[in-house]
C-alpha cells in the first residue's frame, strides 16, 4: 500500500493538485543573490504581471509616501521604494497568489510574514555573517518555511487535521507527528516543492531544515538557522504563530552560534513586533 510520502511525490510528480508560481515569480526569484541586478530588469519582470505590478505601485502610493504624489510607474515605485522592498513585496504578493484559498488556516500568511520580518530582525543583531549571506534569500526561506503546511492544509485537509489533534491530544511537536504518522514532515514537503519550482538550493535547504538544522548541508547551514531562529522569535513575539511547538529561549544554541547575546532576546521581541506591525501596514495599504 503506497505511503503518504509516495502519495505527496506522486501529486509532485504530475502537479495535478498542487499550486504554481507564476513565470513571473521564478524569474524574480533568480534574481536573489545577485550584486548585478539593474533597476531595469527588476521593472521589466513586475510589468509583466499586472496583479503584482498594481500592488507594487499601491504600496509606492501609501500614505507613508503621499508627499511624492500618486504615480502609476513602476520605475517611480523602484525609485521610491528601493529595489530590495519592490521585490520582497513583489515575492509576496506573487506567492500569495499562486497558492489555494481553499483550506488555507487564516494563521498561516501573518504567520509566514512574521517570520519573515523575523528573519531581518535577526540579521541586524548577528556578530558575523558568511560571506555568501543574502538578506534576500533568508526573507524569502522564512516566507516560505511553512509550504509543506500549507500543501497538508489545503490539499490533504483530513490528514492535516488528524495530525493536528493528535499533536494536542499527546502534547508534542507537530513535526514529530508528522513523522510518526505520515512517514515525512511538512518540512521536507515544502523543499521538494520548492525545488520543483526552481528557487534556489539555500532557500529550498532554509526550508528543510527549519526545524533540524543538523541535517542541512553546511553551505546553508547558517541561512537555514536564521529562519529556524526567525520562526521561534515571532512565537515568542505572539505576532502570528502556527501552534508547532516552537519558541526562542535565551539558551537557544543558535544564538550563540550567530554571535547574539541572550541579553539582546527583549529587545529583538520589541523590534520584531514593531517591524511586523509596519509590514502588515504596508502589506494592507498594497
Amino acid at each position: 500500500m503506497p505511503t503518504f510520502a509516495d502519495r505527496f511525490a506522486a501529486d509532485l510528480e504530475a502537479l495535478n493538485d498542487l499550486p504554481s508560481p507564476s513565470p513571473v515569480l521564478v524569474k524574480l526569484t533568480s534574481t536573489l543573490g545577485r550584486d548585478d541586478v539593474e533597476l531595469r530588469e527588476i521593472e521589466a519582470l513586475i510589468v509583466r504581471d499586472p496583479v503584482i505590478a498594481a500592488r507594487v505601485i499601491q504600496a509606492a502610493n501609501a500614505a507613508a509616501f503621499a508627499g511624492h504624489g500618486a504615480t502609476s510607474s513602476i520605475r517611480n515605485a523602484l525609485l521610491r521604494l528601493g529595489i530590495e522592498r519592490v521585490r520582497r513585496l513583489a515575492l509576496l504578493v506573487g506567492l500569495f497568489n499562486a497558492m489555494p484559498a481553499r483550506g488555507v488556516p487564516a494563521e498561516f500568511w501573518p504567520h509566514s510574514l512574521a517570520t519573515a520580518v523575523c528573519s531581518e530582525v535577526i540579521l541586524q543583531h548577528v556578530a558575523t555573517s558568511p560571506a555568501a549571506a543574502d538578506p534576500d534569500v533568508v526573507f524569502l526561506g522564512a516566507l516560505l518555511h511553512d509550504l509543506g503546511l500549507l500543501v497538508l492544509a489545503s490539499h490533504y485537509p483530513k490528514d492535516y487535521q488528524a495530525l493536528r489533534e493528535t499533536s494536542v491530544r499527546e502534547a508534542r511537536p507537530l513535526i514529530d507527528v508528522e513523522v510518526a504518522v505520515l512517514g515525512i514532515d511538512h518540512a521536507t514537503m515544502g523543499a521538494q516543492l520548492a525545488k520543483q519550482w526552481l528557487f534556489p538550493p539555500s532557500v529550498c535547504a532554509a526550508i528543510r531544515g527549519h526545524h533540524r538544522i543538523g541535517t542541512v548541508e553546511p553551505e546553508h547551514r547558517w541561512n537555514t538557522l536564521v529562519v529556524h531562529l526567525a520562526e521561534s522569535l515571532s512565537s515568542q513575539a505572539n505576532i502570528a504563530g502556527m501552534d508547532e511547538g516552537v519558541i526562542l529561549v535565551p539558551d537557544d544554541p543558535g544564538l550563540a552560534e550567530l554571535g547574539i547575546s541572550p541579553d539582546a532576546l527583549p529587545v529583538m521581541v520589541s523590534e520584531a513586533q514593531l517591524e511586523a506591525d509596519r509590514a502588515r501596514n504596508m502589506l494592507d495599504a498594497a
